[in-house]
C-alpha cells in the first residue's frame, strides 16, 4: 500500500530528513499518507529529533497541498526543481 524512508540519526542538530513518502494509487485517498506521515513524526519525537525536512519538487503540487496540510512550511529553495519544507517537532 505504501511505504516511507525517513532518516533520524543527526543527533547534533536534531533534524530528521524524509526522503520519500510513497502511497500506491491505487490506496490515495484513504488516509495512509497522513498514517504513515504521524508514525515518520512520531519515531523522529523518540529519537530525540526536534524537526522534520523534506524535499519536494517544484511540480509537485500535490505533495505540497499534502504537506502544508500536515504542518510543513516552504523553507528553501534547492536549485530550480526542489524546494525544502520543514516541520518543528
Amino acid at each position: 500500500m505504501g511505504y516511507a524512508i525517513v532518516y533520524a540519526n543527526d543527533f547534533v542538530s536534531r533534524v530528521a530528513f524524509i526522503s520519500m513518502i510513497v502511497v500506491r494509487p491505487e490506496y490515495q485517498g484513504r488516509n495512509i499518507g497522513s498514517d504513515l506521515l504521524l508514525a515518520v513524526q512520531n519515531l523522529a519525537v523518540e529519537k530525540g529529533m526536534g524537526e522534520l525536512e523534506l524535499e519536494v519538487r517544484t511540480d509537485n503540487q500535490k505533495a505540497f497541498g499534502f504537506y502544508e496540510k500536515n504542518g510543513f512550511c516552504r523553507k528553501a529553495k534547492q536549485g530550480k526543481q526542489s524546494i525544502y519544507m520543514a516541520k518543528k517537532l
